[in-house]
Parts: structure tokens; C-alpha cells; sequence
């Protein structure tokens, strides 16, 4: 099963614990990156986050004119 979020908000607590656990912690995938993206660069994008909660892995992507990217 896939939890997807369309609020980058919601997934706060959820992106910290799997950022934890992540073997490449790099300041581009916390949560906190992504959200200052969304308030200043991405404004105008519509996230999408998918948790895969049987690994506690969270990906990022943006959906931008009717196509979605990995952020």
C-alpha cells in the first residue's frame, strides 16, 4: 500500500522519522528543504508525497503542467 499527501505540511513527523532511518541524509531530502521550496520556488507547484509505510520510505514529487517529477 502507497499513503499519498497532496499537503507537504501533513507530512512533517512522518518525512523526519523516515529521514532518520535514510542511509543518504542530505539536506535536499529533509523535510525542512522541502518545505522552504514550496513557500518560495515551487509556490506556484502542487506536491505530491508518497509514503511507502511497509519500508517507511518517503519520495517527493511536484506535479507541474499535467506532469509529475521527482522534486
Amino acid at each position: 500500500m502507497i499513503n499519498s499527501f497532496s499537503n507537504i505540511v501533513q507530512t512533517k513527523d512522518l518525512w523526519r522519522r523516515c529521514f532518520t532511518k535514510s542511509v543518504m541524509q542530505v539536506p535536499f531530502y529533509s523535510y525542512e528543504w522541502q518545505e522552504i521550496y514550496f513557500k518560495t520556488i515551487g509556490k506556484n507547484e502542487t506536491p505530491l508525497v508518497l509514503h511507502l509505510p511497509d519500508h517507511d520510505v518517503i519520495a517527493p514529487f511536484i506535479i507541474r503542467n499535467k506532469s509529475v517529477e521527482f522534486s
